[in-house]
């Protein structure tokens, strides 16, 4: 059985900051296993198009939309002070997840890193998880990364310390 290793890694990003977040960990990752990464942008397509014409048409405006949006994630990285010479960034049309998914087989991507908004209950029911259908269907391991202030809320110190049945008395 040979070592699993990590070569390739994608990061999903909104241009976000809660997706900088997910970049930080890749980072941390990258350096730690030599790995490349990945940034990929779905741009959601909910256009369908029939005629031959309206697929040229459709085709050119996408390449402009992709160059301007690759000029966005260059931009946005920039802003959060993230060196991005050394990165390959996507840009696909369609279903977030499918893309995301397609991706990561097409580049033999060996970990996904995607941060979560850390919605539960009625929120996550109305909004869906694009995160939670890319860790049920990725053929790779998935990392989820929450947002700090999602983070610090959740866990304070009392918790801590109560499950490691630290009490104070």
């Amino acid at each position: 059985m040979t070592p699993y290793s990590i070569k390739n890694i994608l990061v999903t990003t909104d241009l976000s900051e809660l997706s900088a977040v997910a970049f930080e960990q890749a980072s941390v990752l990258a350096l730690l296993t030599g790995a490349n990464v990945h940034l990929i942008h779905v741009v959601e397509d909910a256009s369908k198009r029939s005629s031959k014409t309206s697929e040229k048409r459709g085709a050119s405006s996408y390449r402009i939309r992709e160059a301007s949006l690759k000029r966005k994630m260059q931009k946005f990285l920039t802003e959060q002070g993230i060196d991005h010479k050394s990165l390959r960034l996507i840009v696909r049309r369609g279903h977030p997840h499918l893309e995301v998914l397609r991706y990561t087989r097409e580049a033999k991507i060996d970990l996904v890193i995607i941060a979560t908004h850390g919605r539960t209950g009625f929120a996550h029911m109305l909004m869906g998880s694009i995160a939670e259908k890319i860790v049920r269907l990725s053929p790779v391991p998935v990392l989820t990364v929450k947002p700090k202030a999602f983070v610090d809320e959740l866990i304070t110190q009392d918790d801590v310390e109560w499950d490691l049945h630290i009490h104070h008395s």
